[in-house]
């Protein structure tokens, strides 16, 4: 799902349920992985949803594995500029 074309009328649903993952605590890291780079793809056509990628990130920091905060190196706005599916976002400040 990470690498196709996602219809129009599933991108909704997508969304939610990804950002449902990113959220969760109890989520396994893959699924959070797969989800911020399907929101990274939605978010070239729905640019509204940046933010609430940002938000949670920060929310979430604290809490994530390892594998979450490494490419930040324990900073949330850097993890959102360099980590490879968030890289492109931009309004991250």
């Amino acid at each position: 799902m990470q690498e196709i074309a996602i219809p129009e009328r599933f991108r909704g649903n997508i969304m939610n349920t990804c950002f449902d993952y990113i959220s969760s605590p109890d989520e396994k890291a893959a699924a959070k992985a797969f989800s911020l780079t399907i929101l990274h793809n939605l978010s070239k056509q729905y640019p509204e949803i940046k933010q609430e990628l940002k938000t949670i990130i920060d929310d979430r920091w604290e809490y994530e594995s390892a594998a979450f905060r490494s490419p930040g190196k324990k900073d949330p706005q850097r993890t959102v500029r360099k980590f490879t599916p968030l890289n492109n976002l931009t309004n991250y400040k």
